[in-house]
């Protein structure tokens, strides 16, 4: 379910500002979640390595590709607020590709505020054998 805010701004959660959707009661923080973090590591040195990975996120026909761009860069992060269930693939010049298929992004249910703004993201690690 896609959430439509309207531009209505006030003060609340202390200094924090929130958007507020009048259709709901729920009021939503400006932040933003990633879905997937996605730590990404030699296998024999188990140093970051992340530069230079290719992650891609797909969901049905959903689609996103997240290149590591940083040296020394630890993880690759997307699927930003967007819940469903993943195949993932990870590919490096040099190294095997890494897969994992059936990982679930699910709303943020558990917080004191049962918060169906945000995603909880979840977090795995990749860890790539070379070749």
């Amino acid at each position: 379910m896609r959430r439509r805010f309207l531009p209505v701004l006030v003060a609340c959660c202390g200094v924090q500002a929130c958007f507020v959707d009048l259709a709901s009661p729920e009021i939503c923080q400006t932040y933003a979640n990633w879905g997937i973090v996605l730590g990404v590591r030699d296998a024999r040195s188990l140093e970051p390595a992340g530069f230079g990975a290719r992650l891609e996120i797909r969901e049905g026909e959903y689609l996103e590709i997240v290149e590591g761009q940083l040296a020394g860069q630890p993880a690759l992060s997307g699927a930003t607020e967007r819940a469903g269930r993943y195949e993932l693939l990870v590919t490096k010049p040099g190294y095997q590709d890494w897969t994992a298929e059936g990982v679930v992004v699910g709303w943020e249910r558990d917080s004191p505020w049962d918060d169906t703004c945000h995603v909880r993201t979840t977090r795995l690690e990749a860890v790539l054998v070379p070749l």
